[in-house]
């Protein structure tokens, strides 16, 4: 009996440790949606595994390993940083199924709305430019369109 006890407790533990790693985000914005999923933190504070996924385009801009700038936009965008045989941290980023492998840098990712306010997880904010949001780890951010 306690042994049984003993593994629904590390269950448990192990569920909760899982579950406080990742982080989730939804803004709302008239019938617009981008949802968040954030995971795998690193010592250094970013998350190592994101995933927007939005029914208006979210647009990524970021340099890959051999200095080619891309500025894609898509419904998906997902990234996962990993390190390289030099210790580096590098992105693969995957926009709508394509994939842009070992990413150096990216500068920022971001949504253009034509709403005057957002519901970030239940919390109305006003849009008057632009928003970042550091809750979610990432260099996300939302402007508004005039």
């Amino acid at each position: 009996m306690k042994a049984g006890i003993g593994i629904i407790v590390l269950v448990f533990l192990v569920v909760s440790s899982i579950s406080a790693q990742q982080q989730r985000y939804t803004l709302t914005f008239g019938q617009n949606t981008i949802d968040i999923s954030c995971s795998n933190q690193a010592p250094e504070g970013f998350y190592k595994d994101v995933t927007f996924t939005s029914s208006i385009p979210i647009r990524i801009f970021f340099q890959k390993n051999d200095k080619t700038v891309m500025d894609i936009a898509g419904n998906s965008v997902v990234y996962n940083y990993k390190r390289n045989e030099q210790a580096e941290y590098v992105a693969d980023v995957t926009v709508d199924g394509k994939s842009y492998w070992s990413t150096r840098c990216i500068f920022f990712v971001t949504a253009n709305i034509d709403k005057s306010t957002v519901s970030f997880n239940g919390q109305m904010i006003d849009i008057n430019g632009i928003v970042y949001f550091p809750q979610t780890g990432t260099t996300f951010s939302i402007s508004r369109l005039l």
